[in-house]
């Protein structure tokens, strides 16, 4: 999660990079504590939304914004 938050993600690369993202969060053996807020911190930036932890809003809005 640390890297990711240096990592410059193009605008061809967000759907991908949000996908990705999302699946790991989603994971909470995955991504815990301070990796977790930091994930969806820059989440929150890639994408301008907040949903929380609420994972199926997360993907509708991805889906539906951020076409593959």
């Amino acid at each position: 999660m640390y890297s990711l938050e240096d990592n410059i993600v193009e605008d061809r690369e967000k759907p991908v990079a949000c996908r990705e993202l999302l699946a790991m969060l989603a994971d909470e053996e995955l991504a815990q504590g301070d990796a977790r807020k930091r994930g969806m911190g820059r989440l929150r930036a890639l994408t301008g939304q907040d949903f929380g932890e609420d994972w199926k809003a997360w993907k509708a809005w991805i889906e539906e914004h951020l076409p593959a």
